[in-house]
């Protein structure tokens, strides 16, 4: 048999339905969005370590020229798992575009490789096998089994057909790079002409070895190869392929978590509101009780089982739903970010946080108002109504009745609850303000960044021209008019206090026409004088902040030297470089070759007419293009990533909208619900529909209208927090931030639609009853 204090919770979530299932929706509303976000960052994190640990990517990759044996010296190195040679070659290959550039990896010809592993699937089997991965593939608008054309330095242009696809997360994603990546057999290297020599060597670390360790390792590793006639030109962590995806997922989910607490916190104070009404109808109930001599355990009792049955049902449909939200975000991201491999198992913190919170919001909120009912005396208890705790405060007189004054009045008379949605509302519609701003923000800055580039084309070319004839022979083309030759190069810089790091160094002239560089600190290049460097901002940060006037030592293969660093240049979303005078240049390596031309074309001139005369004119000079690209094709890809990051940032504005919006119309279902009577007099004496309609909306809009007002104060400094953050993860320094009009103004038409949203659905329920029914509640 069933015990009495159970029966009347089983019967109060009967005869309440209605206000429990909007307590039940606001709950599990608010831990589900935090749920989805919390897990996602989890998942993802897993995901990305997963990743790695399957694909054995390499901790240490090193490029070097070519060579035939792996020297076995390495293998024999303590702290060394593994060391492996690989082919790797660039080219170009033809899309519907143009030609791109495309990254070739030999495969091995019996078993796949220990280190980078991948996964190949074969659609149509071949000797001459090649296969392209994922993001490649949809980059290129290519398909398994098409004949694709590549153009290989030095050789003719030449066909493949393609066997299949690769999957690799050691790949940064093609649309993010620019860059393809093709997987080729011995035979299809053979037939493409490229020599079967490797130019990459791929070492796997001890687990368990240090920074430290690593870093000596490296040294060791590199004096290795210098003695065995290998020239190490870079050398790249494991970490740096994962950078950029960790950064920018890492950044966006920080902010989405603290976004998710926040709107905890509000949605905490809107339930705990909604007990108070929901208490408020038992106060004269649970002083019978206590007048017959129930003890106060017994009343804890039945809503001790009350609130347990809204915890159960909370924990399960938040669990679920924040299970299948963050598989879909992690799949997505996964997919767009290249990640190989990834996990659907619940996340066991998230589970026992749900868990801890689906009781404790409910007990939590109900709490309060139990307590206050059962400190009261019994005489009060009695005398008490439903729908209200007594209030001894005296209305003041508005002096006359209208619509308008009941509206306030009505609006202004639960100011608990009032205030919880408007904060509500007023987060969401900062979040989307703020979101624009950023997004306009971010485009600026992009612009100013585009700036930079002052040319139409670079061009990549291995030539033993010298430099000065190398680009008179661009000049004269015609459609340019004017050419640059520039050394590109990876190089290692190294601070005196201990900062260390790869970046890509570009020695080009002092007074360069084709680049307007933006200097955050110091100066630019200048002519004479010490030696000196200009470092970018993403390369400062990852050094660990040097300033202007402090030495680094630089190291391209064998050759070491100290510069000064003359200045800082902002970011140009193309990771860590370091720019360098071409005189210095010169007199350090006592090289005058350029593998890099910067192109302007003439106004007016065609790019595709002028590619292909600049083609023609280096073959026939003997000069091998290893990869040619529009400055607009670079200005396109920064887009991509600002784009994810303003649609996640303003997909998660809408949801907390949508969660207020919800709570405003939670909040009006139960008015609406606590006035049925009222509303049934207001039409038994000739009120009509229409007005009545408009009362409720007109208490809609008043707290819209004053949520509007807050969000557009709360979104200066909201705007402010999230152009640190984002600015700080994706270029190294916070960005302007400022108001946005616009966005403002945007805000306001959807507060005004969200005010008469929220009130419409629940009153034109109401007034579907019939009226004896109405007035019988």
């Amino acid at each position: 048999m069933m015990p009495l204090f159970a029966r009347k919770p089983l019967r109060d979530l009967g005869r309440q339905k209605a206000k429990t299932l909007l307590i039940l929706l606001s709950i599990i509303i608010s831990l589900s969005i935090a749920g989805i976000i919390l897990h996602t960052k989890l998942q993802f994190e897993a995901a990305l370590k997963e990743s790695m640990n399957q694909s054995h990517v390499s901790d240490a990759a090193f490029y070097t020229n070519s060579f035939q044996t792996l020297p076995a010296r390495l293998h024999k190195l303590d702290g060394i798992k593994e060391a492996e040679a690989k082919i790797s070659v660039r080219a170009r290959a033809k899309t519907e575009e143009g030609f791109k550039n495309i990254e070739i990896a030999g495969l091995p010809d019996q078993q796949n490789y220990q280190i980078g592993q991948i996964h190949l699937y074969k659609n149509h089997p071949s000797d001459a096998a090649s296969y392209a991965e994922t993001t490649t593939l949809q980059l290129f608008q290519w398909k398994a089994g098409q004949t694709i054309e590549l153009l290989i330095p030095g050789e003719k242009q030449k066909s493949l057909k393609l066997s299949g696809t690769v999957t690799d997360p050691s790949r940064i994603p093609a649309p993010f790079s620019g860059t393809g990546y093709l997987y080729l057999s011995s035979e299809a290297l053979k037939k493409l002409g490229v020599p079967l020599t490797y130019t990459q060597i791929l070492i796997e670390f001890e687990e368990g070895t240090s920074k430290e360790e690593r870093d000596q390792l490296i040294t060791r590793i590199s004096k290795v190869l210098k003695s065995s006639g290998i020239t190490s030109y870079r050398t790249e962590h494991a970490e740096e392929t994962y950078y950029i995806r960790n950064t920018l997922v890492s950044a966006i989910l920080t902010v989405l978590i603290w976004f998710g607490l926040f709107s905890l916190v509000l949605g905490f104070i809107l339930i705990t509101h909604l007990f108070h009404r929901v208490i408020a109808e038992h106060v004269k109930e649970m002083g019978i009780q206590r007048v017959v001599g129930a003890p106060l355990s017994f009343i804890w009792k039945q809503y001790f089982l009350y609130l347990g049955i809204i915890g159960s049902i909370s924990f399960m449909c938040s669990a679920g739903v924040s299970y299948f939200g963050s598989k879909w975000a992690v799949r997505y991201l996964a997919e767009e970010l290249n990640i190989g491999s990834y996990t659907e198992t619940i996340h066991p913190s998230v589970v026992y946080l749900l868990l801890l919170l689906s009781f404790a919001i409910p007990y939590l909120g109900a709490f309060v108002p139990i307590q206050k009912v059962l400190n009261k005396p019994l005489t009060d208890t009695l005398r008490n109504m439903p729908h209200s705790f007594p209030s001894h405060k005296a209305k003041k007189s508005f002096g006359r009745f209208s619509l308008s004054v009941l509206s306030w009045r009505h609006a202004f008379s639960k100011k608990g609850q009032m205030v919880s949605n408007i904060l509500m509302l007023s987060f969401g519609g900062a979040i989307i303000i703020s979101c624009l701003a950023l997004n306009q923000t971010l485009n600026s800055h992009l612009n100013q960044m585009n700036k930079f580039w002052n040319y139409d084309q670079e061009w990549s070319v291995k030539s033993k021209l010298p430099k000065s004839e190398m680009t008179a022979l661009f000049k004269k083309t015609e459609g340019v008019s004017e050419a640059e030759g520039w050394t590109v190069r990876n190089t290692e810089i190294k601070l005196d206090k201990g900062g260390k790091h790869n970046a890509l160094l570009m020695a080009l002239p002092e007074r360069s026409k084709l680049i307007t560089p933006a200097v955050k600190e110091g100066q630019w290049l200048k002519r004479g004088g010490k030696p000196a460097i200009v470092i970018n901002e993403d390369l400062r940060t990852m050094l660990g902040s040097p300033k202007p006037g402090e030495k680094a030592e630089l190291q391209i293969g064998k050759e070491r030297k100290t510069f000064y660093i003359e200045g800082i240049i902002g970011s140009q979303l193309r990771g860590p470089a370091a720019y360098m005078g071409g005189t210095d240049y010169e007199k350090w390596l006592l090289a005058d070759t350029a593998n890099r031309i910067a192109v302007k074309l003439t106004s007016g001139a065609k790019s595709g007419k002028v590619s292909e005369q600049l083609e023609k004119q280096l073959t026939d000079q003997g000069a091998a293009v290893e990869g040619t690209e529009t400055i607009q094709a670079m200005q396109e890809r920064p887009k991509q990533i600002i784009g994810l990051i303003v649609a996640s940032i303003l997909a998660a504005g809408i949801l907390f909208t949508v969660l207020g919006l919800l709570n405003l119309m939670t909040a009006t279902s139960m008015n609406v619900y606590e006035r049925q009577k009222e509303i049934g007099i207001t039409r038994a004496i000739g009120g009509s529909s229409g007005k009545i309609l408009r009362m409720f909306a007109a208490e809609s809009l008043i707290i819209a209208m004053i949520s509007w007002s807050l969000a557009a104060a709360f979104s200066y400094p909201l705007s402010h927090f999230l152009s640190t953050q984002i600015g700080t993860a994706l270029l190294g320094s916070p960005l302007q931030s400022g108001f946005y009009l616009d966005g403002i103004f945007i805000w306001l038409t959807a507060s005004i639609v969200i005010g008469l949203g929220a009130s419409a659905v629940p009153v034109i329920k109401s007034l579907a009853k019939p009226l004896p029914k109405m007035l019988e509640d």
